[in-house]
């Protein structure tokens, strides 16, 4: 209420610091110049949110550490800063390296001025978008920017496709140069041989006398052995070339000639190559290999799903079917059905990995140890067991060992049993996701949600809870509690507060003494929430209590783009899907997971389930 606000604007304006934005711009609407000039109070408000340096005083506007702070948290502030230090050139070189963005609200004098165009694009690159004409068109500038910002050919106001150093930097750095160089360049080696190193995918658009020369293919094929697809029929038969193409990718066994397709050893190097999903390169291999049972028995003991495109005497074949559950449990469902009704075939198979059971006969579903098996390896075959099963509360708790979730097929009395619920709390992957399959007896049990908080910290555990349950200093001491136990407390507090809609979410760099550093985001939502008031709380004894020895988990960035995904040191193949499927992103999006999210929830992907 803007007359309540009115009346005491010297208590009112500090106390909505860090509370709530709109309310404090009603009120500094309504400020004096006494609070527009209190330096520390805009400080605090520009932190909070950048734009609030709107409302400062012209004094405080033109203040280095306060332009600098809005800046910092919000770029549009950048606006509301004096016009006469956005023209300043020596607070301009400071400015344009500490905040992102920046070099677009300079004066017009600036934005022609090389020295603070080049310190900007160590920032942020796109500033040359907003540089001025002359310098869009400077080579020197030009040089510069085709090794950080991939738009810069397209937005130069000089013409540099004919220019060898200049689309050489290009190509070292981004794809798609042979598209946009001259013509005289596109058959220029060096830029070539740059070009598919960095992209296989420029082998698309090699002139034919190009796609026989060996350096170029083979240059190519080391980056993503897709690129075989590209070279001449001599090159696809060369052992050397496609040697090294498989071993890339193995689904470029496609790409060989007949001959190459059946030599034994490019044959296992295919199904033996780094990436997802490589075994189905066995469908390439050629028919008179895919018969030789030497072979395919090699072949099995590398990975048992080759069974699919093994020759169908080898799927109703008991020993070679046995060798392939033993492998791989789900190769099951490639054998004969009537394998798959085999006790012992079906023994082998769950033990190996218990989502085999889907695909046995559905007598065994009733059947006690073929059940025990399945969920002492994927607990969550609990769900194919029969209903008698589903209630036996010896074969529950060995379910809920290997996975909390499992606890949504146990019958409803195993679900209400105390001893079974908190268990399933206690497991390494059920402590978030099973209090969402409890009744809400459990949701709002402080003593189940603190033991669940003390394995996973997640956002959705504590959205269930009810406000009476947590107070803040038993989620201190949980969360305290995780971290030194588990020692993954990047992973842990980002999937507690970071949510997908969050588009300025409060960011935290944590660095260990190992030299690890790992960031925390804390999105506006979630400390608005009701969870809210511990966060900063977190924050705090994350910085201070972190067992500084802890192994922080390193994400591996996949790129989503044309059915591959790019990781370091080696190319993962066919991932677009799984992201899709899962909700993970979209194709042309970078997706970055831990490497416990992805040995989580990829494994049924690996094998077309």
């Amino acid at each position: 209420d803007r007359a309540i606000l009115q009346k005491d604007l010297k208590e009112v304006v500090p106390a909505l610091l860090k509370k709530d934005w709109w309310d404090l711009r009603c009120a500094l609407q309504g400020a004096g110049e006494d609070l527009r000039s209190d330096r520390a109070l805009m400080l605090e408000a520009v932190t909070f949110n950048g734009t609030a340096l709107a409302y400062a005083s012209q004094a405080l506007q033109a203040d280095e550490d306060l332009i600098i702070a809005a800046g910092q948290q919000n770029e549009i502030a950048m606006q509301y800063a004096s016009q006469e230090k956005m023209a300043d050139k020596e607070f301009a070189l400071n400015l344009v390296s500490k905040v992102m963005g920046s070099f677009r609200y300079l004066d017009k004098a600036l934005r022609a001025d090389e020295e603070v165009l080049l310190a900007a694009m160590q920032c942020t690159p796109e500033s040359f978008r907003d540089a001025s004409e002359e310098l869009r068109a400077d080579r020197k500038v030009v040089l510069v920017a085709v090794k950080c910002y991939e738009r810069t050919l397209a937005q130069t106001t000089g013409d540099f496709r004919a220019d060898k150093e200049i689309m050489l930097e290009f190509a070292k750095h981004f794809h798609g140069v042979l598209d946009t160089c001259s013509e005289d360049l596109r058959n220029d080696r060096d830029i070539i041989l740059a070009a598919v190193a960095k992209d296989p995918r420029e082998c698309v658009h090699l002139r034919d006398a190009l796609r026989d020369d060996k350096d170029i293919i083979l240059t190519a094929v080391k980056s993503h052995g897709s690129a075989l697809e590209y070279g001449s029929t001599r090159l696809r038969g060369d052992k050397e070339v496609v040697l090294a193409a498989v071993h890339s990718w193995g689904m470029a066994l496609e790409f060989a000639t007949p001959a190459l397709q059946a030599d034994r050893e490019i044959a296992i190097a295919a199904i033996t190559s780094t990436g997802i999903c490589t075994w189905k390169a066995f469908q390439y291999v050629s028919p008179a290999l895919r018969s030789d049972r030497e072979f395919v028995l090699e072949a099995m003991s590398y990975n048992g799903l080759v069974l699919r495109y093994a020759d169908a005497n080898f799927q109703v074949d008991r020993e070679v079917v046995l060798i392939a559950v033993a492998s791989k449990g789900r190769a099951l469902q490639y054998a004969h059905h009537d394998l798959q009704a085999d006790r012992e075939v079906v023994l082998a198979a769950v033990k190996s990995h218990g989502v085999a059971l889907d695909f046995a006969h559905q007598t065994f579903v009733s059947d006690r140890e073929i059940v025990l098996e399945a969920v002492r390896t994927h607990g969550l075959s609990l769900e194919l067991a029969s209903k008698e099963l589903r209630g036996d509360r010896d074969l529950v708790r060995e379910a809920l060992k290997e996975d909390g979730m499992a606890i949504q097929y146990a019958s409803h009395g195993l679900r209400e049993d105390r001893d079974m619920v908190f268990l399933a709390a206690k497991s390494k992957y059920g402590a978030c996701g099973a209090s969402q399959h409890l009744s809400y007896k459990y949701q709002t049990d402080q003593e189940f949600v603190l033991t669940a908080a003390r394995c996973c910290m997640h956002h959705n555990l504590f959205a269930r809870a009810s406000k009476g349950v947590l107070e803040r200093q038993n989620v201190k001491e949980a969360f305290a509690s995780h971290i030194a136990i588990e020692g993954e407390p990047a992973m842990s507090l980002t999937v507690l507060v970071k949510r997908p809609d969050s588009s300025k979410p409060f960011e935290c760099e944590v660095s260990l003494e190992n030299g690890s550093t790992f960031s925390v985001q804390i999105d506006e939502a979630s400390r608005r929430g009701k969870f809210g008031p511990v966060l900063n709380d977190l924050l705090a004894l994350l910085v201070a209590e972190v067992p500084k020895h802890a192994e922080v988990p390193e994400p591996r960035t996949y790129c989503v783009d044309s059915g591959t995904a790019q990781s370091t040191p080696k190319p993962v193949a066919d991932v677009t899907r799984f992201f899709v499927k899962m909700g993970r992103g979209k194709r042309g999006d970078t997706v970055s997971v831990t490497p416990w999210d992805w040995n989580r929830h990829l494994d049924d992907f690996l094998t077309g389930q």
